[in-house]
């Protein structure tokens, strides 16, 4: 499920994830992403906070793999950080890894990310 969704500024949206990315949830966070973040805004970068996920299935990779694949039809970028390492584990097996931008944390990301603009 989506904690909460956070603008950084006017291109980067911060969107903290909690409990599992699992076939109860996987789809509303799709639905939420896609409405809220992606579809119609300025955001060009969505970065993907998993420090509260605790698991992943089927359900939830595939709903990541469809947001990957919308978010580059839009020129958008998706980051991923602060991945667990059984969930990472998940994306090497699946080859995810190849596909998702990932930080170790949001912060890793945010040193190199422009500075915001008031």
């Amino acid at each position: 499920m989506i904690r909460q969704m956070l603008p950084y500024d006017s291109q980067l949206t911060v969107v903290q994830l909690k409990g599992s990315l699992n076939s109860n949830h996987a789809f509303e966070v799709q639905r939420q992403l896609l409405d809220h973040t992606m579809v119609g805004s300025n955001t060009s970068v969505l970065l993907l906070d998993f420090s509260d996920i605790q698991s992943l299935d089927r359900d939830g990779l595939m709903v990541l793999v469809s947001i990957v694949k919308f978010a580059k039809g839009l020129g958008q970028r998706l980051i991923c950080c602060s991945v667990s390492a059984s969930i990472r584990m998940i994306f090497e097996l699946t080859q995810l890894d190849r596909v998702l931008e990932t930080y170790e944390t949001g912060s890793e990301f945010l040193v190199n990310y422009p500075m915001r603009t008031a």
